[in-house]
């Protein structure tokens, strides 16, 4: 596993075409954030069940496990950290699949370090806000939050502001296409 350290977030970059994947990486990375690069889906797989990443960022055709098959994979171990699909044989049929799969984006090769970097940041906002949900929940779990009232509040908060990001992005995709 290679990885180019920074300290925002923790992506985890998955492409088979390694000069394409270090380029992103590295563009990533002057932005801030820790990027682990793998190879393959059973490399990725590996370092999600060894490693706290915030999000996946993955191409889709790779030899071996795909990148679809990589996410099937995550949510059967449990996982839910936000996805963000980048391919450069990208049809619609699978940018649907992706999606009905849970992935939070899509890129298509070649794009821009400004559409890289964004896509990231809003994929990286998205796991911060469920984490903070999980951890509202884990507090109301052990019985750790005083204030039930408050604890929904926020709670409603925090879910407002997904779906607030959520729709902001389908209405940002529907006029640039």
């Amino acid at each position: 596993m290679d990885t180019l350290t920074a300290s925002v977030g923790k992506v985890l970059l998955v492409d088979d075409e390694e000069d394409i994947a270090k380029i992103f990486a590295g563009q990533i990375a002057k932005n801030g954030f820790e990027v682990s690069l793998a190879g393959s889906g059973d490399e990725a797989l590996r370092l999600l069940r060894d490693h706290d990443f915030d999000l996946v960022l993955s191409d889709i055709a790779m030899p071996g496990m795909s990148g679809l098959k990589l996410l099937s994979r995550s949510h059967a171990l449990g996982m839910t950290l936000p996805f963000v699909f980048i391919t450069g044989y990208g049809n619609s049929e699978t940018i649907i699949e992706a999606v009905r799969l849970g992935a939070v984006d899509f890129l298509c090769k070649p794009c821009s370090k400004d559409e890289l970097i964004s896509v990231v940041q809003r994929a990286y906002a998205i796991s911060r806000r469920q984490r903070a949900i999980n951890d509202l929940i884990q507090q109301l779990a052990e019985g750790g939050a005083p204030r039930t009232g408050e604890f929904v509040d926020d709670l409603r908060r925090q879910i407002a502001m997904l779906r607030v990001m959520g729709s902001e992005d389908i209405k940002t995709r529907r006029s640039a296409g």
